[in-house]
């Protein structure tokens, strides 16, 4: 009996992959391989459609699927050939109810080739946990100005000054859902945010500086 189970999210990109010729997959394996460090399915699958011709939207599904490879020698305990042989049979399994996931040509050798992407798709997708691992991600961020007038009086309505504002909207995922949140700033709010973002930044020139001199992998994910 198979140890593994194939999650639904990913039965979808099993079935594109499986569609596939031999050949076409070897495309997708070798464009894998070639892949950098940091680099996310969905700019994963938009450079691969352009480069190998497919269709960006079963891509991304592949390559989303390629993804949940990650972690299963640690998680299971066992040899990446045998996480193999544990997903064709789920595959044979499954394909008694649905026929397109049966297996097809050479589909045990792409699939034990992709889990052993070790280093880019692990390196990345480690990455990613320990980044969404915090409460709140940023998703987003914009600042609007207006102008505000100041009336003298509430009869006359005359306009006797006016006050520029700034309003931080900062967009963020907490847990699964997206909120919003926003800030109100003034010119001295803005200063003191120019700044900290550029002492952020000169830190973060100074650790990549020391880091390009080490082994250690810098992975900006995209």
């Amino acid at each position: 009996m198979a140890k593994i189970d194939i999650p639904p999210a990913f039965i979808e990109g099993f079935e594109y992959f499986i569609a596939l010729k031999d050949e076409e997959r070897d495309h997708i394996v070798l464009a894998m391989q070639e892949a950098p460090v940091g680099a996310m399915p969905d700019t994963l699958s938009i450079a691969f459609a352009k480069q190998l011709g497919f269709e960006q939207e079963k891509l991304a599904a592949i390559i989303r699927m390629i993804f949940s490879f990650t972690g299963l020698e640690e998680e299971t305990g066992m040899t990446t050939a045998a996480i193999t042989d544990d997903i064709i049979k789920v595959l044979e399994v499954k394909a008694q109810k649905r026929e397109a996931l049966r297996p097809t040509g050479r589909l045990r050798e792409h699939l034990l080739q992709l889990l052993n992407l070790d280093r880019s798709v692990n390196l990345t997708m480690k990455a990613a946990t320990l980044l969404q691992s915090r409460d709140r991600i940023l998703v987003d961020s914009r600042i609007i100005t207006d102008i505000r007038p100041i009336f003298n009086d509430e009869e006359n309505m005359d306009i006797k000054g006016a006050l520029v504002t700034h309003t931080l909207k900062i967009e963020y995922q907490e847990g699964g859902d997206r909120k919003d949140i926003y800030l109100a700033l003034d010119g001295e709010d803005l200063k003191k945010l120019s700044e900290y973002i550029q002492r952020a930044e000169k830190k973060e020139k100074a650790i990549r500086g020391k880091l390009q001199l080490s082994e250690i992998n810098i992975v900006d994910l995209k």
